[in-house]
């Protein structure tokens, strides 16, 4: 005999096990392959990478390059940009925990890349791990993308 699954419980109890569930502030679970990678942390990241550069293209907006270098002096990159127009999205992690991009050196480091960016005419946008993949990015960049731009203003 197999063991009974909510699918043969009465209805009635089907329906208050669902409102407990959506009540529930616990993430609900979604069955999917097991994970390769060694780090769970590494597999975290390239997930929602890659959930954010999909959803851009579900939303109409330009796919940005990653790790794009803008500066020939230095090694510095962006995380997302879109070099044409000179925007860019750089993910601040570590903001809850003390993370480089929240210590003092690494905040002056980070303070000084930013202000070389805007030197060089970037238009620089700023979001936590968390709020990648949300409807406020989303939001901001199709916004950002609807100012005039700087080859617009000159012609």
């Amino acid at each position: 005999m197999s063991k009974p699954t909510i699918a043969d419980l009465p209805e009635r109890y089907r329906l208050q096990i669902a409102r407990q569930l959506a009540l529930s502030k616990r993430p609900k679970t979604i069955a999917r392959e097991p994970d390769p990678a060694p780090d769970p942390k590494v597999k975290r990241a390239f997930d929602r990478a890659e959930v954010f550069l999909r959803a851009l293209e579900v939303r109409g907006l330009p796919r940005p390059e990653r790790e794009w270098k803008f500066d020939a002096k230095r090694r510095w990159r962006f995380d997302y940009a879109w070099p044409q127009q000179m925007i860019a999205l750089e993910v601040e992690g570590g903001v809850w925990t003390e993370g480089r991009h929240t210590r003092g050196a690494g905040f002056v480091k980070d303070m000084e890349k930013y202000n070389r960016a805007s030197v060089l005419g970037w238009r620089l946008l700023r979001v936590t791990p968390d709020k990648l993949v949300s409807a406020g990015t989303f939001e901001m960049i199709g916004q950002i993308f609807s100012l005039p731009q700087e080859q617009e203003k000159t012609t």
